[in-house]
């Protein structure tokens, strides 16, 4: 058995091939606005930033072919602004709180006991399996919450 077939009873994964077919075929800068399963559109997503740059092209064609002087300059000069407040305001939305990524971002979640920690054993956190030290004692199948970590092994107390 060569190992790109997968093992008897399992099921071919071939997400990373279409994943890889996709990079080769879509420029990154079409890439940025590929909209994945369960995307939800919105002012925070990457598929409405071209809104306000399809607003100033669309202000220059009306002011190019159908306005008269004057009201043309007014018409770029909205469109320009809406999209500066535009940016500015994805920008703010973009900031309004730090990244939880890593390991910190698991203090406070709550997890499941996979194997007794009586003081130590493992929890189920987010789809992943971690040591666990909890000095107050676990079972099998009881919900727990993360308070800290300490190296590679996370610190959790029972939940009430």
């Amino acid at each position: 058995m060569t190992s790109a077939q997968p093992a008897s009873g399992e099921r071919p994964n071939h997400r990373h091939l279409d994943r890889q077919r996709h990079d080769r075929n879509v420029p990154e800068t079409l890439d940025r606005f590929r909209i994945h399963p369960g995307h939800r559109l919105g002012w925070n997503s990457r598929a409405a930033y071209p809104v306000g740059k399809m607003l100033v092209a669309g202000a220059i064609l009306l002011a190019l072919f159908v306005l008269d002087t004057p009201w043309s300059i007014v018409v770029i000069g909205l469109a320009a602004t809406a999209d500066v407040a535009e940016t500015l305001f994805l920008v703010w939305l973009s900031k309004r709180r730090r990244a939880r990524v890593g390991v910190e971002a698991l203090i406070g979640a709550r997890a499941e006991v996979v194997s007794a920690c009586r003081p130590e054993g493992q929890v189920k956190v987010v789809g992943e399996l971690w040591r666990a030290r909890c000095p107050a004692g676990a079972d099998p199948g009881q919900a727990v919450r993360v308070l800290g970590l300490d190296g590679l092994t996370l610190l959790v107390e029972p939940e009430v």
